[in-house]
């Protein structure tokens, strides 16, 4: 259960840099022998830092999301994947840090406090395809859509993470109602 993931006083650190947490969701999936393509890894990004934003109160990622046509996007991971089009995507994402001038592959450890919450996440949101969770994130009065409606004449305009968190929360919520109904019956 969600609530599970916070047992250790709900102390899950963020936000990590989006690179290492995309990083760790293109990792697992090639462990269990899947593939992901970057509208998968855009979802998985977002829904990782959504349950992230109920349950600790904090994004779990350093960057935020705009309402994109399809769905929720981080820019800089969308441009770091783009040339993989709709195809698995074979690489890692990278940065550049401008004072070392070293380039390195960012990703969340094995020991980090959040990898229970990415694991939940992959093991609920990793067996669909980016279309599906897509379609999961199109949900009418939900973060992209108010963004999207109340924004209408911007471009991709961020969506408010408290709009993102309030989602959540109703989800968690709800979550928890219906194992409560569960567990009494």
């Amino acid at each position: 259960m969600l609530s599970e993931l916070t047992s250790g006083g709900g102390k899950m650190s963020a936000p990590l840099q989006v690179e290492a947490v995309a990083n760790w969701f293109l990792r697992t999936a090639r462990k269990r022998g899947m593939r992901i393509d970057p509208m998968k890894m855009q979802k998985l990004v977002y829904f990782a830092n959504g349950w992230h934003l109920a349950l600790a109160g904090k994004p779990l990622v350093d960057e935020y999301f705009e309402a994109w046509e399809y769905g929720p996007v981080v820019p800089s991971v969308y441009h770091k994947f783009k040339g993989y089009g709709a195809g698995s995507i074979e690489g890692f994402a990278t940065t550049f840090d401008w004072r070392s001038g070293t380039v390195s592959t960012p990703d969340v450890p094995d020991s980090h406090s959040v990898v229970p919450l990415l694991n939940w996440v992959w093991d609920n949101y990793g067996k669909y395809s980016g279309p599906v969770l897509s379609d999961l994130t199109h949900r009418p009065g939900e973060a992209w859509d108010r963004t999207r409606n109340e924004k209408a004449s911007y471009r991709n305009a961020d969506i408010p993470p408290a709009y993102i968190e309030a989602d959540f929360k109703r989800a968690l919520k709800l979550a928890q109602e219906r194992a409560s109904t569960n567990a009494g019956q």
